[in-house]
């Protein structure tokens, strides 16, 4: 039931006396609350399929902070079918709400990120992805490497991704028989997505006519041309950047120890050999003035014999 009353504009539960959604007097929108402190807050939430979301954060000396996260399950407040666009978006982080926190080994994160592979690649779907070729990693890959930072959930994926080469409604048995150019790879029972002109229909795969035909559940409106997208899967993987990105600044940090060692040993040998250096010159200088000391000996016991010499002549 709408109630106007001097809250504002909500959503009366009658049954429980809550109001289930309001737009307060200032403008404020709240759902699942009849006080909200912001222009859009939501309290509550429902449990769903999980995927993994990210989120940049400018922290207050203006440097950007990412991260993301991923579940098997959790617990949605907002869910969208597609981007949501802001300038700055914080998730909490407070040491209070954390236990078992210890440090991690720099050596093992550094080889761990050794081991992840960096890959340009361009999504399948070009119509909702876009066309532009992208850096970034392959679950599958990532799952071998950091089993943790992996989940899996309940998708939609363009593994099919073709126009019908030929449609045929059956509208007394409300069933669309579909033919693709490829093999289509569905089982029965399988929930496909495919697009109408009507719009884009889930459907229940009803049968498997051949590895290019099957039947599936007839949608409402024009079914004349149908684009296939594919079916959905249970272990559709998502990233957790989060333990990613942390790994990666572990891997960063144990490089610059390993470099501040090796600047210390640098230094250390540099220093060393300085004094090597030092000790050398100062052997030679001594060698270099023995060397002097008997070049002026034998000159002296030279002139000393030619000398005598002549004294002995006359």
């Amino acid at each position: 039931m709408i109630n106007n009353s001097n809250q504002g504009l909500g959503a009366w539960d009658s049954d429980n006396g809550v109001y289930r959604m309001i737009i307060a007097p200032n403008g404020n929108v709240g759902i699942g609350t009849a006080s909200p402190d912001y222009p859009l807050e939501v309290s509550g939430s429902s449990s769903g399929d999980a995927c993994d979301y990210a989120y940049y954060s400018i922290k207050g000396d203006g440097s950007v902070y990412y991260g993301s996260t991923t579940s098997t399950s959790q617990n949605y407040s907002i869910v969208t079918s597609s981007r949501i666009k802001a300038y700055s978006f914080h998730a909490v982080s407070d040491r209070r709400i954390k236990n078992n926190v210890q440090h991690s080994n720099g050596k093992n994160e550094l080889a761990l990120i050794n081991k992840i592979e960096v890959v340009d690649y361009q999504y399948i779907d070009k119509v909702e992805k876009g066309n532009i070729t992208k850096k970034g990693f392959i679950a599958q890959q990532i799952e071998e490497v950091l089993p943790n930072a992996v989940g899996k959930s309940k998708a939609f994926i363009p593994d099919i991704y073709k126009e019908a080469t030929a449609v045929v409604v059956d509208s007394a048995a409300k069933t669309i028989t579909v033919s693709t150019p490829v093999e289509h790879n569905l089982q029965k029972g399988d929930m496909l997505r495919f697009i109408t002109p009507g719009g884009t229909h889930e459907k229940e795969v009803l049968s498997i006519l051949s590895d290019n035909k099957f039947t599936v559940q007839k949608p409402e409106g024009d079914c004349s041309e149908v684009f296939v997208y594919g079916k959905k899967v249970d272990d559709f993987r998502a990233i957790d950047y989060d333990q990613v990105f942390s790994a990666g600044i572990g891997a960063i940090q144990e490089l610059s120890r390993q470099n501040d060692e090796l600047k210390q040993t640098i230094e250390n040998l540099q220093n060393a050999n300085t004094a090597l250096k030092a000790e050398k010159d100062a052997e030679i200088q001594d060698l270099q003035q023995r060397l002097n000391s008997l070049e002026i000996l034998m000159k002296n016991v030279l002139i000393k014999n030619d000398t005598e010499r002549t004294a002995a002549v006359k």
